[in-house]
């Protein structure tokens, strides 16, 4: 079965890649392939650490007013935690394909049309080894190797005017059954509709100051007729000021993540809100060296809140503040070549929670990608 299993995936991303390909041929439109490997590593003060390793591949097409774009990636994860017997995992993940419209500049506004969808490639049915190397979102990119089929049609509207703009988006994701694990058999995550709104308005020919704010409501997740589950509902708000010059710029942003009480019926019934509330300050800017060069820099800081279940509760999760730099450099080799490198240092402070209920954890880590990207 996992022979059938493996081919499929080949199968299905084969065809996917050919589907772009044919419309690059067809069409003559312009495309771009991007790759490179990326690398993040972290390590706790209990000597807990891990590691992720990636080589991604991104296919975009764009002809007139209509783009697509097919991405997957190969991944290898390891955790240690003071074991014999180390867990790993290596497989292909999930592919994500997308297509979108532009409409006609002779509207009164602009609009996007998209089509996403993620097709199962990548690596279900986890076993007890496979579950132990899901590592923390936090410090690794890539959490899940795969899921059911989905899709994501959405729509986007915007208008400018003046010193103004605005735009508002929605979305509607049909996620499908899969078997998640040896234990969790065909599970159902549960459909997502999402809300996401920005304005801007430009203060002066070099500030730009902009509010935004996005909602998700979560349908049930079900599995095995013996287990239900509804996260609670998403709210982001955010705000941004950026500062642009001709050769440099610098902007920041401030964002809150805030969730509603889950709904948990399983062994037991409980409505309460797993998640603390997230607070998130970046600090970000670019430099044009030369004509062909350019940096880039990041500072970001991460609070999060404790949940809303007591700290003697098996389920609570306490504070967590964690605080990231990144740097990198992209070099235009020439008119249809580029090469970039980047670089991300993290500190994170853990308090006791669902994942260590015994004692805080402190952590730290980096990551490093570099990336090739050829238009054709």
């Amino acid at each position: 079965m996992e022979g059938v299993n493996t081919m499929k995936n080949i199968i299905s991303f084969i065809l996917s890649a050919a589907l772009i390909a044919c419309a690059v041929d067809c069409l003559a439109v312009d495309f771009s392939i991007q790759t490179g490997p990326e690398y993040d590593w972290w390590k706790s003060d209990e000597n807990e650490r891990g590691y992720q390793f990636r080589m991604p591949l991104r296919i975009d097409a764009q002809h007139k007013s209509f783009s697509a774009f097919l991405v997957t990636a190969y991944a290898y994860s390891s955790y240690h935690e003071s074991r014999e017997n180390d867990p790993s995992l290596g497989d292909l993940t999930d592919s994500k394909m997308g297509f979108s419209y532009i409409g006609p500049d002779t509207l009164p506004f602009d609009f996007l049309v998209g089509l996403d969808m993620n097709l199962p490639t990548g690596k279900t049915d986890l076993d007890d080894d496979d579950l132990d190397i899901i590592m923390d979102a936090d410090l690794i990119s890539i959490r899940s190797y795969g899921e059911g089929f989905n899709v994501n049609p959405s729509i986007v509207i915007a208008k400018e005017w003046g010193k103004w703009a605005a735009g508002i988006g929605a979305g509607y994701t049909w996620r499908g059954e899969y078997d998640y694990s040896s234990d969790i058999r065909n599970y159902d995550p549960g459909d997502i509709v999402n809300i996401t709104g920005e304005i801007n308005y430009s203060l002066s020919d070099d500030w730009r100051a902009r509010v935004f704010g996005q909602y998700a409501n979560y349908c049930k997740e079900e599995a095995d007729d013996s287990y239900d589950y509804k996260e609670g509902d998403l709210y982001i708000a955010g705000v941004g000021l950026n500062y642009i010059q001709e050769r440099w710029d610098i902007g920041t942003t401030l964002r809150g993540v805030f969730r509603g009480d889950e709904e948990l019926h399983a062994f037991f019934t409980q409505d309460r809100d797993t998640y603390g509330d997230e607070w998130i300050v970046d600090l970000s800017g670019r430099i044009m060296l030369t004509d062909e060069t350019r940096l880039v820099s990041q500072l970001e800081y991460l609070h999060m809140d404790e949940n809303g279940y007591a700290s003697s509760s098996p389920y609570y999760v306490g504070e967590r503040d964690k605080i990231c730099l990144l740097a990198g450099i992209m070099r235009q080799l020439s008119q249809d070549f580029e090469v970039g490198f980047k670089v991300k240092g993290l500190l994170m402070d853990d308090d006791k929670g669902l994942y260590h209920p015994d004692d805080d954890r402190s952590y730290k880590g980096f990551s490093a990608t570099a990336s090739l990207t050829k238009k054709f």
